[in-house]
C-alpha cells in the first residue's frame, strides 16, 4: 500500500502550481508590453516617413541633386528599419494581412515615385548646366506634381499607421482583458488556498 502524501506535500503542490500560473501570467504581460512597445515604435518610424516625404519635395524644388539622393537614401533606410525590425530598441511592425498589403503598396509606389524624382532631378541638373531658359507655368506645374504625388504618399503611409494602430488597439485590449482574468484568477486562488488549508489542517 502506497502511503498518502504529508500535509508538507500538498501545500508545497498547491504553492509549487500557484508559482507557475504567476510566473507565467508575467511572462506572458512582459510579452505583450514587449509587442506594444515595437508597434509604437514602429509608428513612430512610419510618421519618420511622411516627414522625409515632405522635406524631399521640398528639397526637390529648392536644393541641388545630392540633397535629394540623401533624403531618398533616408527614406530607403526607413524603409528597410521597417520590414527587418530592430529588437534591440525593440522596433517591429505587428505584421497582418492588412499591414503587410499597405507595407507592399507603399514599397511598389516608392519604388516607381523614385525612378521618376530620379529622373527628373538628373533632368533638372541638366538644363541647369546648359543655361536653358524653364518656362514658369512649367516649373509651377512641376510643382503642382510633386506636391500631388507627395500628398498621394503621405495618405498610402497614414492608411499603414492606421493599420499598425488598429493592431496595437487589439494588443492592448487583450492586455487589459488578460488582466482583468489574472485578478479573479488570483481572488479564486486565495479562496481556494484558505479554503483547502483548512480542510487539510
Amino acid at each position: 500500500m502506497r502511503n498518502p502524501p504529508s500535509l508538507t506535500t500538498k501545500l508545497l503542490a498547491m504553492g509549487a502550481v500557484f508559482l507557475l500560473v504567476a510566473l507565467g501570467s508575467i511572462g506572458l504581460t512582459l510579452w505583450v508590453t514587449w509587442k506594444l512597445e515595437g508597434g509604437a515604435a514602429a509608428v513612430n518610424e512610419a510618421g519618420r516617413l511622411r516627414m522625409t516625404m515632405l522635406r524631399m519635395v521640398m528639397v526637390m524644388q529648392t536644393e541641388p541633386p545630392a540633397a535629394v539622393q540623401e533624403r531618398m537614401r533616408q527614406f530607403d533606410a526607413s524603409l528597410e528599419l521597417l520590414r527587418t525590425g530592430d529588437p534591440s530598441r525593440p522596433l517591429f511592425v505587428p505584421w497582418s494581412a492588412e499591414t503587410r498589403s499597405r507595407f507592399d503598396a507603399i514599397r511598389a509606389q516608392w519604388a516607381t515615385t523614385r525612378t521618376v524624382w530620379g529622373s527628373a532631378s538628373a533632368s533638372a541638373t541638366a538644363k541647369e548646366n546648359v543655361n536653358l531658359n524653364v518656362n514658369e507655368s512649367a516649373r509651377a506645374q512641376g510643382r503642382a506634381q510633386l506636391l500631388a504625388d507627395g500628398d498621394a504618399f503621405v495618405a498610402q503611409v497614414d492608411g499603414f499607421v492606421e493599420a499598425i494602430e488598429v493592431q496595437i488597439a487589439g494588443w492592448t485590449a487583450a492586455l487589459h482583458l488578460f488582466q482583468l482574468c489574472m485578478m479573479a484568477v488570483a481572488i479564486m486562488a486565495a479562496v481556494t488556498f484558505m479554503a483547502v488549508s483548512y480542510l487539510l489542517v
